[in-house]
């Protein structure tokens, strides 16, 4: 007679016994420990299917969850330590690179990355840290960490000799959980086609040359992000510069992004296009999004406080942008509920 499963081996094909509501049905899953096979599948879901991780919490090792892989758990053996906080920490250029002996300065990481295989870069500690110059073949792709005492890591800290924090020449650079702050140049700058600039969950303030500068037919996705008090009395722009000069960008997305308080009334200014959903540009509480954009805020109402975080009542700023799945987490690292609010922050947020 047909029956239930009682126990794994009544189940076919590498499948378990399910153990929870779907208990006698034969499963992918219980735990985690039956999804280790397929890294790209860390982690049992709700429905007893492996799936890729959603947070940090979810990944073993140096415990990072690439949302921008698909749900990706990053392993010891890719990863670059940078902290300068550390006693530790290493000056060499063929330094150890490790969470026990970690570099000093980024750009260290950036320049051992190829030859030892090490494309994950985990920017730890509350000592601030030098610009970071990524020039690599543009097949090639390069991410950075901030993991901090709160929601971002340490600040990187161009200082004043007018070059961006980060400047990306070519191949693909993820940025999350970082804050670029305080330089006479702009904070984040790609600088041709052979580039690409993901930018998630990262603060860009305080930087006299301008927030974040995409030029030359860079292709970017900016989300989940905060760009305030950018520019100066010689620069004419404030928050986000896209200067495509002609040339067709392959991706130029904008998601989740507060801009406000920038010193020009452009805020966002674009020679071309952009695929804008969800954000919110203001100078002096007004629109500050130039029209060759072709973008709106989200909302007319919000309320930040001066962190930035979405203020009640803001009912005409809540669940208005679908969520796709690295939207899962704003700025602040809260998990989002429901559909997404306008701007960085999810104002109930979990």
């Amino acid at each position: 007679t047909c029956a239930l499963c009682r126990e794994d081996s009544h189940c076919e094909g590498g499948k378990v016994c399910a153990t929870g509501a779907l208990k006698g049905q034969c499963v992918e899953c219980n735990t985690k420990s039956e999804c280790k096979e397929d890294p790209l599948k860390p982690w049992c879901g709700d429905n007893n299917v492996c799936r890729g991780c959603e947070r940090d919490s979810e990944c073993d090792g140096p415990g990072l969850c690439l949302n921008h892989f698909g749900g990706r758990c990053v392993k010891d053996v890719e990863v670059s330590y940078v902290n300068r906080s550390k006693p530790e920490c290493t000056v060499a250029p063929m330094g150890d690179g490790s969470s026990a002996k970690p570099f000093c300065a980024p750009q260290l990481a950036v320049d051992v990355a190829k030859n030892r295989d090490k494309r994950v870069i985990i920017l730890a500690g509350t000592s601030p840290l030098e610009r970071i110059h990524v020039n690599i073949p543009a097949t090639e792709r390069l991410t950075f960490v901030g993991i901090g005492d709160k929601q971002f890591g340490p600040a990187i800290d161009p200082g004043s000799s007018g070059q961006p924090g980060i400047l990306v020449e070519s191949g693909t650079v993820y940025l999350r959980g970082l804050i670029v702050k305080g330089g006479y140049g702009e904070g984040v700058r790609a600088t041709s086609a052979l580039a690409t600039l993901n930018i998630n969950r990262c603060l860009v303030q305080d930087n006299r040359g301008g927030g974040i500068m995409i030029e030359k037919g860079a292709a970017f996705e900016i989300a989940n992000t905060i760009v305030t008090g950018n520019g100066g009395i010689d620069v004419l722009w404030g928050g986000i510069n896209i200067d495509s000069d002609g040339i067709p960008m392959s991706k130029a997305v904008l998601r989740h992004v507060t801009i406000d308080n920038n010193n020009n009334l452009q805020g966002l200014a674009c020679d071309a296009a952009v695929n804008a959903v969800g954000i919110q540009s203001y100078r002096l509480a007004n629109e500050s999004i130039q029209t060759k954009c072709v973008a709106k805020n989200c909302c007319d109402k919000a309320v930040f406080s001066s962190e930035y975080k979405l203020q009640s009542p803001a009912t005409d700023c809540k669940d208005k942008v679908p969520l796709s799945p690295i939207d899962r987490f704003d700025v602040f690292g809260q998990l989002r509920t429901n559909d997404g609010d306008c701007g960085a922050d999810e104002l109930d947020a979990q």
